[in-house]
Order: structure tokens, then C-alpha cells, then sequence
């Protein structure tokens, strides 16, 4: 009758533990729905956090100016772009990967947990077991031949984010240069323009000019705000700070590719190379080896509760693997790497022509936009120093001169897109060095 007691009480243990189960499995479900509506809650909450914030920004014309010199125009842009931010963070991504290559043989610590209901015993002795979890240690040593391809392909990783970087400040300076400029431009187009307006309707005429000039000085702000990532304020680049820059200025220099672009075509092709070495190991036979450390385990049920150990699950795993290439597939992948190395030299000799010639006609466009600027500005004074005496040719003559001007001002806008390429190209003097080189 005891016995059958025992018995007894241990079944009733058991189904109050399952229908201990069945409450964790409901509490986990209402979890999940409470997941699902805090997650609700918290995009209404960023939500209202953003609406918030455009609420509260400024408009356009309460915003203060803000002056920058050249200098410290690329300076900021150099420090708050956004696309020079995020080539910074590759070349940190890349320091990682490096770090990482080397964290493969750092030992794993594994912990196993497990968690059941179970009659246990015999006899008089029934308990619930309740739990236990086991620690081991594992020192891992990755594949011995691929560890120094993964660090070299790490540092080929590095060397072209960095290159990048470089790549990716010259774009945006040179868009800056355009960008400075070509507003410069546009308010001495204004100023000129607006010198021009006579007769009985000037009044309506300035106004509308006015306008004009006010939807540009926005547009304006909008081009430099996103140059500099930075909307708190109308900004404004001294012109006079500006470079003095023209096409004549990268005559030495077009007459070869610029390191940094031959650079980055050398990267390519190392990529290339590299790609074909990775498929190549696959002809070589991997080893790993594995030291497993004795497991540590953590026991619970009925009254027993402790720590203990065991060896038998200590044990080192050397591992010498070799696999045929039977289906060849290696030597195709191999082949097609060979074959799109191929193709990738020659398209980088294409670029190459193709770089050289661009820049050429940019070159001798820029000489030849000097040249017919200088020899109409010489007839245009030229024809000044006659001295019109007619009111109605001195009006004519002022309508062609300021015709002249407007066709300059065109062909002016065109030139600094040229400089801007070259920039692109082959940097700038006024560049500032890249922070990390500068360290």
C-alpha cells in the first residue's frame, strides 16, 4: 500500500508538472503577443519622435547664415559628409575582418543547457529531475591553409576601402568646387541682369528676377546642405577664398592616368588574381584540428542538487581532408576565373584609353573656351572705345554687350564642369590630406 502511495504521489507530480507546462507554453504565448504590440508601440513612438522633429525644425528663411571660407567649407564637408562617413566606416569594417581572421583560433566556450520532467529512481526513491547543463571548451584551429589566404584577402580589403576613401573625398571636394562656383556665377548673372532693367515696366521686371533669384538662392542652399549633410543654416562660401583653377592647370598631369585611379585598377586585378587562388585551394587538402576540454556539468533533481565532471568526452580531432574534383567543377570555376581575368585586363586597358582621351578633349576644350573669351572680351572692348554718340546705338550696343556676357556666363558654366572632372581625376592642391595620413 505504500509503495502504491508513492506511486501515486509521483503521478500527481507529474501531471501538476505538466500542467505546469502548459501554463510556461500559455505565458510564452501571451509573451510573443506582448512582443508583437510592444513592437507597435515602439514604431508609433519613433514615429511620433520623427513628426516631432520636423515640426520643430526651422524654416528655410528663419535659419541663420553661416559663412565658410574655402578651407573650412571642405574642411566640414571632409568631416560631416555622409558618403565620407560611410567610406570611413569600411575602412573600419575592414580593420575588423582583419581581427576577425585571427579571433578563428581563440578557444569556444560551450554551454549546453537542458531541461525536462522525468520519474527517476527505484523503489521507495521516485524524484522529478529537473534540469542540468554542461560547460566545455573547444580550441579550434581553422583550416591551416586557408588562414593565411583569409588574411591576405582582409588586407586586400583594407588597402581598397582606403582607396576609397580617397576616391570618395575628390568627389565630393570637386562637386563642392562646382558647386561654390557655379553660384558664384549665378549671383553675378543676377547682379549683371538686374543692372540691365530700364523702361516703364522695370519695376515688374525686377520683381520677377527677384523671384527668380529667390527660388535659385534656395536651390542653392539645398546643393551645399547636402554637400555638408548638414541643414542648420543657410550656408554660404566666400568666393574670394576660392581657387583660381583652370583646365591649363592639369595640362602636366593629363598626359598620364593619376596614381590613385591606376591604383585602384591594380586592386582590381589582384582581386581577380586572388579569386582564382581561392579556387585553386580547393586542390589542397585541409586540416583542422579540434582540442575538446573535459565537460562540466551542473545537475538538480528531487534533493540532489551539485557540480560534476567527467573526462571520457576529453578528446584532440585532427582532421586531414581531401576532395577530388571528380566533377570537375573546380576546373571550370578555376577556368571561368582565368577567363574573366582576361577580359578584366583588357577592359581596364579600354578605361585606360578611354581616360586618357577624355581628359585630352576636356583639355583642349577648356584652351579653347580661354582662348574665345579672351578674344571676345577684346572685341567687345573694342567696340566700347568707339563711342557711340546715337541714343539708339548706345542702347544697341549695351543689348549686344550684355548678350556677349550672357553667352560667357554659358560657356563659363560649362568650363567649370570641365575643371570640376579634372578634380575628380587628379585631385587638388587645395585638397586637405585625409585625417589618418595627417596622424
Amino acid at each position: 500500500m505504500k509503495r502504491d502511495s508513492r506511486l501515486e504521489h509521483a503521478v500527481r507530480h507529474s501531471e501538476a508538472s505538466g500542467r505546469c507546462r502548459l501554463w510556461r507554453v500559455a505565458c510564452a504565448g501571451a509573451g510573443l503577443l506582448l512582443s508583437a504590440c510592444s513592437l507597435e508601440e515602439y514604431v508609433n513612438e519613433a514615429r511620433e519622435g520623427l513628426s516631432k522633429e520636423y515640426e520643430n525644425f526651422p524654416a528655410y528663411s528663419e535659419m541663420p547664415i553661416r559663412r565658410l571660407t574655402w578651407a573650412e567649407a571642405l574642411a566640414f564637408a571632409d568631416e560631416n559628409n555622409l558618403e565620407i562617413r560611410k567610406a570611413r566606416n569600411e575602412i573600419k569594417n575592414a580593420e575588423r575582418n582583419i581581427k576577425r581572421v585571427f579571433l578563428q583560433v581563440v578557444p569556444l566556450v560551450n554551454l549546453g543547457y537542458y531541461y525536462n520532467e522525468a520519474l527517476r529512481g527505484n523503489g521507495a526513491n521516485y524524484y522529478s529531475e529537473h534540469y542540468d547543463y554542461n560547460v566545455n571548451i573547444i580550441f579550434n584551429i581553422p583550416a591551416l591553409t586557408q588562414l593565411p589566404v583569409d588574411y591576405y584577402v582582409a588586407q586586400l580589403a583594407l588597402f581598397r576601402a582606403e582607396k576609397n576613401l580617397e576616391i570618395k573625398r575628390r568627389e565630393i571636394f570637386s562637386k563642392l568646387y562646382q558647386a561654390a562656383r557655379e553660384i558664384d556665377l549665378s549671383r553675378e548673372n543676377y547682379l549683371r541682369e538686374a543692372a540691365l532693367i530700364r523702361g516703364s515696366d522695370a519695376e515688374i521686371r525686377r520683381c520677377e528676377l527677384d523671384k527668380k533669384r529667390e527660388i535659385e538662392i534656395h536651390a542653392e542652399w539645398m546643393r551645399l546642405a547636402g554637400l555638408f549633410s548638414d541643414v542648420s543654416g543657410k550656408w554660404e562660401i566666400d568666393s574670394s577664398s576660392l581657387p583660381v583653377v583652370s583646365g591649363e592647370d592639369y595640362a602636366q598631369q593629363t598626359q598620364q592616368i593619376d596614381p590613385l585611379v591606376l591604383t585602384l585598377m591594380a586592386t582590381e586585378l589582384e582581386a581577380s588574381r586572388l579569386a582564382q587562388l581561392g579556387i585553386m585551394m580547393n586542390y589542397f587538402p585541409t586540416v583542422h584540428v579540434n582540442f575538446y576540454s573535459p565537460s562540466l556539468f551542473n545537475y538538480s533533481g528531487g534533493s540532489n542538487t551539485g557540480f560534476t565532471g567527467r573526462g571520457t568526452d576529453l578528446r584532440m580531432e585532427l582532421d586531414f581532408f581531401l576532395q577530388l574534383d571528380t566533377r570537375l567543377n573546380t576546373w571550370f570555376a578555376l577556368s571561368e576565373a582565368k577567363e574573366n581575368h582576361v577580359l578584366l585586363e583588357q577592359g581596364l586597358k579600354l578605361q585606360m584609353i578611354e581616360r586618357r582621351e577624355k581628359m585630352a578633349l576636356i583639355l583642349r576644350a577648356s584652351r579653347e573656351f580661354s582662348k574665345w573669351k579672351n578674344t571676345m572680351r577684346k572685341y567687345d572692348a573694342f567696340l566700347n572705345r568707339r563711342g557711340e554718340t546715337h541714343a539708339d546705338a548706345i542702347l544697341e550696343r549695351e543689348r549686344a554687350s550684355a548678350e556677349l556676357d550672357r553667352e560667357i556666363a554659358n560657356q563659363e558654366k560649362a568650363e567649370i564642369e570641365r575643371v570640376a572632372a579634372l578634380m575628380l581625376e587628379y585631385g587638388n592642391a587645395s585638397f586637405p590630406e585625409p585625417a589618418d595620413s595627417a596622424e
